[in-house]
């Protein structure tokens, strides 16, 4: 039996696999699936990353953040 993952072992496998680009889709179950996705990150990283280190380990190199003040996509979704 595998031991069960940690909420950073998680987290990391979320990173890893988010569709970061969903917003350019045409299918409204894959924008909705993407979005959802982004917004449980977004709660995963506020408790196990805010200095976003291991998001920008992971992330896309568009959805670096540097300070959360300065990613618009956080704010505004």
């Amino acid at each position: 039996m595998n031991a069960p993952e940690t909420d950073m072992e998680k987290y990391i496998h979320r990173l890893k696999y988010q569709d970061w680009h969903f917003e350019w889709s045409d299918d409204h179950r894959v924008w909705r699936a993407g979005k959802d996705s982004y917004r449980l990150l977004e709660e995963m990283q506020k408790k196990l990353d805010p200095d976003f280190k291991v998001w920008n380990e992971h992330a896309p190199e568009d959805c670096h953040v540097k300070r959360p003040s300065e990613n618009n996509r956080l704010q505004t979704m």
